[in-house]
C-alpha cells in the first residue's frame, strides 16, 4: 500500500508523525519474515515547500501534490481547533483531494481534517464524522454532509473520517483490518495497546451549553436550569421564572440553544452525573437523587441512551483515583 501525507499550514504536526509511525510499525509487526503491506509512506504539501504545523514546528515534504501520479491511501490530518476559526485552504490542495478520489485514493481524514474534505465537496450526501468539539461548526458550515457526530469512525464511497484527535488510532486499525486483514489488526492493536472496539465518541463527549446567542431571557432560563437542575424542576417553573408562555419559552429555547428545554435539563443532569461517577464515591442511586431524579432504572436508560454506555460501565472507565504507578511488591522490597 503506497500512503501519502497531505501537510498543511497550521496542522497538527502529531497527526503527520504519529501517522509514519504507526504503519511503519505495523508493517514491522506484520511483515515479520513475510513482504510488509504497507510499502511506501511519504509526505506532501500543494507546493513541495516546507510547511509550518499548528506548534511551529518545520514539516519538510517528499514532494508536491502535482508531483504525485498515484496513492492507495491519502491521509489528510486535522488542524487545531482551540481556535475555534477554520484555516484558508489553498484552490490546490482541494483540487488535488478531488483528482486522488477521481483517480480511486482512498481519503482518511484526521479528526478536523474532514472539514478540508467537506470544503473540496468530496463529503457532500455522505456520511461522515469529526471532533465532536466542533461538530455544530461542521453542521452549520456544510449541511449536506451526513455528521454522526458520535460517530469515532465513518466510512463511506472510500472517504473515511475519524473523531476527535487519537480517534485515527481507531481509523488505522479499521484501514489495517478491511485492507490487509483481521489478524494483522489485532497484533497491531494488541502490540501498541490500541482498543479497537471502540465505536463512538459518545462516553468523551462533555456537554458545553451554547450561550453566544443574544437572547438574553433565554440565557436567563438556561442559569436558572443550571443551578437547580438537582430539584424536580419543570419546563413551567423555568417558563414562569422569566416571564413567558410555555409555548414561546419552548420555540424561543429551541431557536437559541439548539436543544428543547427538557432535553437542555437532561444533558445537565447527564453531565453532572459523569463528574460524581469520575469522582466514585457515591452510590448510582445517589448519583440518581442528586442530579434530580427518583427512578434508578429511567436514570440508567437515559444515561446510556446519552453516553452510549451504562454508568457502571462508565464509572470503570473514567474513575482513575491517580495516574502514578503503583509500587510493586518487588520495588517495595528493594526499597527496604
Amino acid at each position: 500500500m503506497h500512503i501519502t501525507i497531505l501537510a498543511h499550514d497550521g496542522c497538527m504536526a502529531s497527526s503527520i508523525y504519529n501517522t509514519i509511525d504507526f504503519f511503519k510499525a505495523a508493517s514491522e509487526l506484520h511483515g515479520r519474515g513475510k513482504r510488509a503491506p504497507f510499502s511506501k509512506i511519504e509526505v506532501i504539501s500543494v507546493d513541495g515547500n516546507r510547511v509550518i504545523a499548528h506548534n511551529k514546528l518545520v514539516v519538510q515534504p517528499d514532494m508536491a501534490t502535482h508531483e504525485v501520479e498515484r496513492a492507495d491511501l491519502v491521509v489528510v490530518p486535522g488542524f487545531s481547533f482551540f481556535s475555534l476559526e477554520i484555516p484558508d485552504i489553498p484552490y490546490k490542495t482541494l483540487s488535488f483531494l478531488r483528482r486522488m478520489h477521481q483517480n480511486g485514493s482512498i481519503l482518511a481524514a484526521m479528526c478536523t481534517g474532514s472539514f478540508l474534505l467537506a470544503e473540496a465537496g468530496l463529503l457532500d450526501g455522505k456520511v461522515a464524522t469529526t471532533s465532536w468539539l466542533v461538530a455544530d461548526i461542521f453542521e452549520k458550515r456544510y449541511p449536506s454532509v451526513q455528521l454522526h457526530r458520535s460517530r469515532m469512525v465513518t466510512d463511506d464511497s472510500h472517504i473515511l473520517c475519524s473523531g476527535s484527535i487519537t480517534a485515527y488510532l481507531n481509523m488505522f486499525l479499521y484501514i489495517i483490518e478491511k485492507y490487509v486483514s483481521r489478524e494483522a489488526m489485532l497484533f497491531c492493536s494488541k502490540a501498541m495497546l490500541i482498543d479497537p472496539g471502540k465505536e463512538s465518541q459518545a462516553p468523551y463527549m462533555a456537554f458545553i451549553p451554547k450561550r453566544t446567542h443574544q437572547d438574553k431571557t433565554i440565557l436567563m432560563a438556561q442559569e436558572y436550569m443550571e443551578t437547580r437542575f438537582g430539584t424536580a424542576l419543570t419546563i413551567e417553573e423555568v417558563a414562569r421564572h422569566v416571564g413567558l408562555g410555555l409555548r414561546q419559552f419552548r420555540r424561543r429555547f429551541k431557536e437559541a440553544t439548539g436543544e428543547s428545554p427538557i432535553g437542555y435539563i437532561q444533558l445537565i443532569r447527564i453531565d453532572h452525573a459523569k463528574r460524581l461517577l469520575e469522582e466514585g464515591t457515591l452510590s448510582l442511586s445517589e448519583i440518581t437523587w442528586k442530579v434530580g431524579y427518583e427512578d434508578i432504572s429511567s436514570f440508567r436508560k437515559l444515561f446510556k441512551r446519552a453516553t452510549g454506555i451504562p454508568p457502571s460501565r462508565y464509572r470503570n472507565q473514567f474513575h482513575s483515583p491517580s495516574f502514578a504507578p503503583k509500587k510493586s511488591f518487588a520495588g517495595q522490597r528493594a526499597c527496604g
